[in-house]
């Protein structure tokens, strides 16, 4: 129920979601019926280089910031419970450590001061991942040296 004005403001929106089907859409539909095959094969190798990146990432986390993680179960994310006074100070944490994360109090109403939680993306390249870890641990012996 709506008034007529709003129910036309809404469709000029609604419209191109709901009824119309974007021409990508039908590359993918497309895809996916002949080169079925290949999709599959993209999914296994992507998800084991997900497995790789999280292990050499939630390693490496939990040995130079102290974060605990807590095992996905299939995504390109990781969550960690970092310790600290706030999300905030363990987002500068990471910062100060050369890695940008996502505090976890940005996906909660209200945003919380903590949550206790970090979240991290490692739906990245391979290599990325090993510079990454590599350049954690080079700041972190930089640091010690100081």
């Amino acid at each position: 129920m709506s008034h007529p004005s709003m129910i036309e403001k809404i469709m000029a929106h609604h419209d191109p979601v709901y009824i119309a089907v974007n021409w990508g859409q039908y590359s993918i539909a497309e895809y996916l019926e002949k080169e079925f095959a290949d999709f599959a094969s993209h999914i296994e190798q992507n998800g084991e280089l997900m497995k790789r990146n999280w292990e050499k990432l939630k390693q490496v986390l939990q040995e130079e910031l102290g974060w605990t993680p807590i095992e996905p179960d299939g995504s390109m994310y990781g969550l960690f419970y970092h310790h600290a006074d706030s999300d905030i100070d363990a987002l500068k944490r990471g910062l100060d450590h050369g890695i940008g994360v996502a505090p976890g109090n940005m996906f909660f109403g209200g945003v919380p001061k903590n949550t206790g939680l970090i979240r991290i993306h490692y739906g990245l390249g391979e290599e990325t991942v090993d510079n990454i870890v590599t350049m954690i641990r080079t700041m972190k012996r930089n640091s010690e040296t100081k």
